[in-house]
């Protein structure tokens, strides 16, 4: 039991650093665990692809904001196909950040 204790007193962060600070040019950044909307999108696209159908569903469904997707492009790689079908895909720092959080919010729920 006092392993637990340890354990919660450890994982009292709020927000993880997915990028570290190089000069004041290229400040860090951080990345709160406790998104809903991002961790209901990366789930989903843990796969590889979601469509766009599919995102515009999972962000209805989570009531974000509709500025949201364009907020957060950074997330994505977006590509669309000769049918005009667009496709969402991590980029790499979307990886990261999946990585970072997926980490801790399993730790959270231990």
């Amino acid at each position: 039991m006092d392993n637990v204790n340890d354990l919660n007193n450890f994982l009292n962060e709020k927000k993880v650093v997915v990028k570290r600070r190089y000069t004041e040019a290229y400040p860090a950044k951080n990345v709160s665990t406790n998104a809903r909307v991002r961790t209901a999108i990366l789930d989903s696209i843990a796969d590889g692809h979601i469509t766009e159908e599919e995102m515009s569903r999972i962000l209805g469904v989570m009531k974000a904001n509709k500025r949201w997707l364009s907020r957060n492009k950074t997330l994505f790689n977006i590509s669309e196909d000769q049918a005009g079908i667009k496709t969402f895909s991590l980029s790499p720092y979307g990886q990261r950040v999946k990585n970072k959080t997926t980490i801790l919010n399993e730790a959270l729920n231990v």
